[in-house]
């Protein structure tokens, strides 16, 4: 059986340009994860991305950021190429690299998709505050804690009433409703979509009350980031989709 598995790892590689020795690395990435059906596949789709990475990735941190997505927004193995397509459609009309977005993508997936959003809008979201910022891991993180704040949580991801209070007071103050018709709170993605256009028209200082309170003190740039930068978000997301 590992015989075979080592010549089948060996065949695979030589399809994607890699040594059966990476191919073997990859595929255990997804075995561990507990992909062990296709831990293969999947390792030759991470080893194809390795060919196309805008800057150098190891076959085993692509298997990472793949492996995030999946468990996140609970992607089948099937359709896992569609994460490594829509990492790299991004990359190249956008001013943020794949090996930023690869890197950096599993450190809210979690979060952004338990809060209701899809893998495309956290992409979408991530670009438009790392176009600005030049930073994805600042930026991811960013999302996280912002992502928790307007779901009234504070960072350890535990209900805040006072954080609820402030959030519930500045839109109630923008006249924006944070609830769909059917009562469930709009995701991220969607928050943002409404807030947008009522931030360009504040005030300087109205601007900062709105970043900080949404955001927090530490992560307030890169809300600032996403909203003066909104027509990206949208763009990166359909990019993505």
């Amino acid at each position: 059986s590992l015989n075979k598995f080592v010549k089948e790892a060996y065949d695979a590689g030589e399809t994607v340009a890699k040594t059966g020795t990476e191919m073997i690395d990859a595929a255990t990435s997804f075995a561990k994860a507990g992909y062990k059906d296709t831990a293969l596949q999947l390792g030759t789709i991470a080893a194809m991305y390795t060919n196309i990475a805008d800057e150098e990735v190891d076959a085993a941190t692509a298997a990472d950021a793949i492996i995030a997505q999946m468990k996140a927004f609970n992607i089948e193995a099937q359709d896992s190429i569609h994460i490594i397509d829509a990492i790299n459609e991004v990359s190249n009309n956008f001013a943020v690299s794949s090996a930023d977005i690869t890197r950096n993508l599993g450190k809210a997936s979690a979060v952004m998709a338990n809060a209701g959003n899809s893998m495309e809008q956290y992409i979408g979201l991530m670009t438009a505050a790392t176009e600005v910022t030049r930073n994805a891991s600042k930026a991811a993180n960013g999302l996280k804690t912002l992502t928790l704040r307007l779901q009234g949580m504070n960072d350890e991801g535990e209900k805040d009433l006072e954080i609820q209070a402030q959030m519930e007071g500045l839109f109630n103050k923008l006249g924006i409703s944070v609830y769909k018709a059917n009562g469930e709170l709009k995701n991220t993605y969607e928050i943002l979509e409404t807030l947008a256009p009522i931030y360009k028209e504040l005030t300087n200082a109205e601007k900062a009350y709105v970043t900080e309170t949404i955001a927090g003190k530490y992560q307030a740039q890169n809300a600032a980031a996403i909203l003066n930068n909104w027509a990206t978000a949208v763009s990166a997301t359909e990019t993505a989709m």
